[in-house]
């Protein structure tokens, strides 16, 4: 064994070598074939970085901003390495994922960084296709008459526009009734995150409108409710099941962002409610509630 690991060792070696060669050589595709086949057998940074390299080269822009992130601690550590990591988001058009890098590194930035990545987001903005932003912004005129599903669809291809016209239909689409809460709830977490200040209308699933300020909302991931609910879970001895148990309630506790921590309570009732459907013990208003996020979960599905 210790043999074999010693012969792959020196094959992984052997093989990065020859992928540098083939970058030296702009034989771009067989560099990323190669590097993939080391990277899926030995993760680090430095194949991580040379593949990323490759991609790049290779125009497979989107692919390189994904593999960036399973070390991305690193690329933000960097200004060259960040600015190559915003160079292949703006290739891929990954503008509002752009944005929400840069306020979250905004604290840590000198002056001068912050002016300098700012330019660098605008510059891709306005590189942005025109032709792609008409067009999704006429399918999202008519997001409310597509499914679920068509919906998820479309969401990714939002998350692909200048700020502008993100902020401007994430006004059009949080008060609109026929779109998925779970869509809604996305958009009004990326907000959260790009630290927006202006309030919004959205319409909550209990059918009437708030005015939302993302920038004050907390991050539904870590909320409290949420770890009492786990906690409750916690006598039991199936790991397995308790996974898909806090699945099941995140989920649902998703569909009730931003008012989660207000309308559930954590207790042994609530707990038997998210996850099966059976409302002994609630009032009727919350009964409701629960049979709500059950049939939005089937449409989410189907």
């Amino acid at each position: 064994m210790i043999l074999f690991r010693r012969q792959q060792v020196v094959n992984d070696c052997k093989q990065f070598e020859q992928a540098q060669e083939f970058i030296n050589q702009k034989k771009y595709f067989l560099a990323v074939k190669l590097l993939t086949d080391c990277y899926t057998r030995q993760r680090n940074f430095r194949t991580n970085y040379l593949l990323f390299q490759a991609l790049t080269k290779n125009k497979q822009y989107q692919a390189a901003w994904s593999l960036a992130q399973d070390y991305l601690p690193t690329y933000i550590s960097d200004d060259d390495l960040l600015q190559e990591l915003f160079v292949a988001m703006g290739h891929a058009g990954q503008y509002i994922a752009m944005h929400k890098l840069y306020r979250q590194l905004k604290p840590y930035m000198t002056p001068q960084e912050i002016e300098l990545f700012l330019v660098i987001i605008n510059d891709w903005e306005n590189k942005a296709d025109r032709q792609f932003i008409r067009k999704i912004m006429l399918e999202t005129a008519g997001i409310e008459l597509l499914t679920p599903i068509s919906q998820r669809s479309l969401l990714k291809k939002i998350y692909c526009l200048p700020l502008k016209y993100f902020l401007r239909i994430s006004q059009e689409v949080l008060p609109a009734a026929k779109v998925h809460p779970l869509i809604k709830n996305d958009l009004l977490d990326t907000l959260r995150q790009l630290k927006v200040k202006q309030s919004m209308e959205f319409l909550f699933i209990d059918g009437q409108n708030y005015r939302i300020c993302p920038q004050q909302l907390a991050d539904y991931r870590h909320s409290q409710i949420k770890q009492q609910l786990f906690q409750l879970l916690s006598d039991q001895t199936d790991q397995q099941l308790i996974s898909v148990q806090q699945a099941e309630i995140s989920l649902k506790l998703q569909l009730l962002y931003p008012f989660a921590e207000q309308l559930v309570k954590a207790n042994q009732y609530w707990l038997t409610a998210l996850l099966t459907g059976k409302t002994v013990g609630l009032t009727e208003k919350e009964g409701k509630l629960i049979v709500n996020l059950t049939q939005l979960l089937k449409q989410w599905s189907t």
